[in-house]
């Protein structure tokens, strides 16, 4: 996840976004103070589920500064408490955040340990989707890795799980991540074929001027 997708999503998460191209660091650090602000009260009210929320909270504003150890901390403090109330679909979102975070470190084992958690604990709840991203990311990870056979099996299992759901955007944005695989890796041929599969579904499904269908028709370009 890139640091420009971590602002939306905190600024998302927290509210007041007028509009994502204007989000600052002023920003970012704005929300982290409200967020801590949050949890203070919460705290004081021994507001259990609010505490992880504004950790979590707190975690991505540090996260998208580029501030990872605190960013750690801050979701390690979230995923205890939310062990505590024994929810599990929070449990697997926070090691979720501390896998991004920990790629984003370079602790790439870390992160594939904190991603097969997260899968753990999906896989229990039945939530494929959520397992489908999970996958996602953790391909990130072992072709971070270099470890390209082992990423591409697990891009795979993402597809699958997206099919299985019939969710047909998220089986086109992963067309597209397997064309953008195979053309880094130097697999013209895969790569095409992925990009052109994606953009027939994008069109299938009213999604043409999507940023991922530009993206596909963009890379499709420099194939031809």
């Amino acid at each position: 996840m890139n640091t420009q997708v971590i602002m939306v999503s905190l600024l998302l998460l927290l509210g007041n976004l007028d509009c994502a191209s204007a989000i600052s660091q002023d920003q970012v650090q704005a929300k982290i103070a409200s967020a801590k602000t949050a949890l203070t009260q919460h705290s004081a009210k021994q507001d259990t589920a609010n505490m992880a929320q504004d950790y979590t909270d707190i975690g991505l504003g540090q996260q998208t500064l580029g501030e990872l150890d605190k960013a750690i901390e801050a979701f390690q403090e979230a995923l205890k408490l939310y062990k505590t109330l024994d929810n599990k679909a929070e449990m697997a979102k926070e090691y979720a955040n501390l896998a991004l975070a920990y790629k984003d470190q370079g602790k790439l084992d870390n992160a594939i340990n904190a991603h097969q958690e997260a899968l753990k604990l999906n896989l229990f709840l039945g939530n494929k989707q959520s397992m489908a991203g999970d996958y996602l990311d953790l391909a990130k990870v072992y072709e971070a890795r270099n470890e390209l056979d082992k990423a591409i099996e697990i891009y795979k299992k993402a597809l699958k799980l997206f099919e299985e759901t019939d969710d047909k955007e998220g089986i086109a944005d992963e067309y597209v991540e397997l064309g953008e695989f195979y053309q880094k890796h130097g697999n013209k041929k895969e790569a095409k074929i992925y990009f052109q599969k994606s953009l027939k579904l994008y069109q299938q499904l009213g999604l043409g001027d999507d940023e991922n269908a530009q993206k596909a028709q963009s890379q499709l370009n420099t194939l031809n």
